[in-house]
């Protein structure tokens, strides 16, 4: 039903919305309206102090992490691209809008100038720096409806290796040194877990730790 609502779905780079999932828990504040109420009807039926432990992620799977390329291997797309984040309507309390509005990765131009890697640097900070956010705002809305027990994380794969970002910043995001989709999934987790470790009761689970290689 949360889809239903304008705006509600992520939009990628090339217009697309994603093939499962992809309610936009991230920009949209209608969006986490609905979250915050269905929390807040969820704790009047189940006792917080019967609950061990709860997980929260943004994904359609659950986990922290932008949707992943469609079933088949088609390229993955970056997800931001709707009017929330490109220009402010309809934008979460605490989210921010792109620092490069209607760029998209891979560009080498961006209203009449050469884009910089520094500038593909900001535009990536935000973009993984947002998913991040949406995951504090989660465990934050726990904490004020009162649960004191553990929030897990799940989180897949390796992520964005350093030297990767490194490469792909240099390359503006034109899709090198990604060999796995984890950029467009916004899986930048030695900044990302910086952030978690400031806070309480915070437990990160690694999804793929028995994933067949």
């Amino acid at each position: 039903w949360v889809q239903a609502l304008p705006g509600a779905v992520l939009r990628g780079s090339a217009g697309n919305t994603p093939a499962q999932g992809g309610l936009d828990l991230v920009f949209d504040a209608e969006v986490r309206e609905a979250a915050s109420a269905y929390l807040g009807r969820l704790v009047t039926d189940l006792p917080l102090e019967d609950v061990a432990a709860v997980r929260v992620g943004v994904s359609g799977t659950g986990e922290l992490a932008y949707p992943g390329p469609a079933a088949g291997g088609a390229t993955n797309e970056w997800w931001a691209f709707g009017a929330a984040p490109q220009t402010g309507e309809g934008l979460a309390d605490g989210a921010s809008v792109t620092p490069l509005p209607a760029w998209v990765p891979g560009q080498r131009e961006w209203n009449g100038s050469v884009v910089t890697a520094e500038q593909a640097d900001q535009w990536l900070g935000w973009y993984t720096g947002s998913l991040i956010d949406t995951v504090v705002w989660q465990v934050g809305r726990w904490r004020e409806l009162g649960f004191t027990g553990d929030v897990h994380i799940p989180v897949a794969g390796r992520g964005i290796l350093p030297a990767d970002r490194r490469a792909a910043v240099d390359g503006l995001l034109d899709g090198r040194a990604d060999p796995d989709g984890a950029l467009e999934r916004g899986l930048d987790y030695p900044r990302q877990f910086a952030v978690l470790a400031g806070l309480d009761g915070v437990v990160v689970d690694f999804t793929g730790l028995d994933d067949v290689q």
